[in-house]
């Protein structure tokens, strides 16, 4: 009998590793995303003449720079995806779609990203801080962030702002929260071409 019951005891040691394994081998695969524009899919932009604008640093609040994508469950509760996640660094790609946005709102202004040979030359930089990026499934995605614009010649802050942009997130997918992300982000960038526009304008 003692012999039966510790064959039966090995018996269920074997099916719940079997099952375990069964269980890791199941996990659902990562997906990643972007919602910035790459050159491939806008034109390659070339520099000429002076430079006008330089864009960067997006700087992120610490809970955002993780490349998990966080929905947020409640005011006081975020969920962070294991399988959902960004293909690169969430600032990194803030500030490609920024960088692409801009210009179509200001033809006539030669825009750079911070990582430009040329950002040094520029006219004005503008430094972002983003203080809330996230949003719910099927719900509302909010941007919330701060921005600066200095003049190079002067070192001096010539303007400053905060964008809250509140953009509905159609459906339950995650491709639907990334498309949210890129279009709040284009309402961050006419923000920054209201204000970056006349100064361009008055010189």
């Amino acid at each position: 009998m003692k012999r039966s019951g510790s064959g039966s005891c090995v018996t269920l040691v074997v099916l719940a590793v079997a099952v375990i394994l069964t269980a890791c081998g199941t996990s659902p695969p990562v997906r990643y995303y972007g919602f910035a524009a790459r050159p491939s899919e806008t034109g390659t932009w070339q520099s000429v003449g002076a430079i006008d604008v330089a864009l960067g640093p997006v700087r992120l609040a610490n809970y955002l720079d993780r490349p998990e994508i966080a929905t947020r469950v409640s005011d006081e509760e975020l969920r962070f995806s294991e399988v959902n996640r960004w293909a690169g660094r969430l600032g990194e790609e803030t500030l490609v779609a920024l960088t692409h946005a801009l210009p179509e709102l200001l033809p006539r202004a030669t825009v750079v990203a911070e990582a430009s040979p040329a950002a040094s030359a520029a006219r004005y930089r503008v430094e972002l801080v983003v203080n809330r990026f996230d949003g719910q499934l099927d719900g509302e995605l909010l941007l919330d962030a701060d921005w600066a614009v200095t003049e190079r010649a002067t070192a001096e802050v010539v303007a400053a702002g905060q964008s809250v942009v509140r953009q509905p997130v159609s459906g339950q997918s995650y491709d639907a929260l990334v498309r949210a992300h890129g279009v709040a982000v284009k309402q961050l960038a006419k923000d920054v071409a209201g204000v970056v526009g006349p100064l361009l304008s008055s010189q």
